[in-house]
């Protein structure tokens, strides 16, 4: 038995379970590995633990000590129904547990809006649910260059330049949400409760009910 502080991260299969408590309790079996995508540097008897966040949303996770779930897939370019939709059938969720990121523009400002993968998003309800008179997708290179992700991997933690938070109400039939972890490829799984905590995020009717595929 090892006892790791701060914080561990399991994996098994393309799930790691992140614990970001001050001392969890581990049984280090041989169906269970450290996670090849963090370094580590264990102790035994109350030894620290270092991790390197893979990516600014897992930093923000881990500073608010949040408990949530790495989740990676093999990310296809071919793929041509969405980012979402491929995260959802290759993690095996289903389309309304996972949310994919857009970022917006309302009146000028910029906003970070998530719907479920297989809806579109309805503009005028989302500048409705801001206060604003106009809303409309923010360009690309504009979304990358404010958030410092890459279309497709733009996560709702960790943004370079952070924006207000929308998220379709829908989510509060949950208990978990998937969303991005900041880059293609890999999502993060937590209960919708601390989503709407640490990030601050408003909840609002936005779908424009027609599915996205």
């Amino acid at each position: 038995m090892r006892i790791l502080q701060w914080v561990s991260t399991l994996t098994r299969g393309n799930a790691s379970l992140v614990y970001p408590k001050e001392y969890a309790l581990v049984e280090l079996r041989g169906a269970l590995r450290l996670s090849d995508t963090q370094q580590f540097a264990v102790g035994l008897e109350g030894g620290a633990v270092e991790q390197s966040a893979s990516t600014p949303a897992v930093a923000f996770l881990l500073e608010r000590g949040v408990e949530f779930e790495e989740l990676h897939y093999n990310h296809a370019a071919e793929f041509d129904r969405g980012f979402g939709v491929e995260a959802a059938e290759k993690l095996g969720f289903a389309f309304a547990e996972v949310f994919k990121t857009l970022m917006v523009e309302v009146d000028g400002d910029a906003k970070c809006v998530l719907v479920p993968v297989d809806h579109r998003m309805s503009l005028k309800k989302v500048s409705r649910a801001f206060g604003g008179k106009r809303a409309n997708m923010l360009a690309p290179d504009k979304a990358q260059r404010r958030t410092g992700y890459v279309v497709g991997g733009i996560s709702p933690f960790g943004q370079k330049t952070p924006a207000p938070i929308l998220i379709d109400e829908s989510c509060l039939e949950l208990d978990y949400v998937v969303v991005s972890g900041g880059r293609r490829g890999f999502s993060v799984r937590l209960e919708v409760l601390d989503f709407l905590e640490v990030s601050g995020a408003q909840t609002a009717d936005i779908l424009s009910w027609e599915t996205s595929h």
